[in-house]
């Protein structure tokens, strides 16, 4: 497989290309939004099951599309790739993903926790 052929996602026109996250129990891959990305991505996600011998489970694997993305194609892409379209990716470890603006108060909840749990600490 030749690893050009998978194009990054752009996090903004001078920022960086990012095309994959690891975690512990978890993976993000991100990409062009095209049918020839859809291709690579495939072959991507069975090269990872042949190699890490880890059995991808399509009820756990969910897709995101930005909003930039054409009903047509994004639906070409759900149904070609199999996984459940989602609007939202809600949280990763308790910690939400949010796609929109950020502010003070989105992460209000999880400063006040962690005040709390500093406090109990003294």
């Amino acid at each position: 497989m030749d690893c050009r052929a998978w194009k990054p996602f752009c996090v903004s026109r001078s920022g960086p290309k990012i095309s994959y996250l690891l975690f512990a129990d978890g993976m993000f891959l991100f990409a062009e939004t095209s049918m020839e990305q859809l291709d690579v991505l495939r072959g991507v996600v069975k090269l990872f099951s042949r190699v890490s011998e880890h059995k991808i489970s399509i009820a756990k694997t969910n897709i995101y599309f930005s909003k930039n993305v054409g009903t047509d194609l994004h639906d070409q892409i759900s149904t070609n790739f199999g996984f459940i379209e989602v609007n939202d990716l809600r949280r990763y470890l308790g910690v939400p993903l949010i796609h929109t603006w950020l502010t003070k108060v989105t992460y209000s909840y999880l400063i006040k926790k962690i005040q709390d749990m500093l406090s109990g600490w003294q």
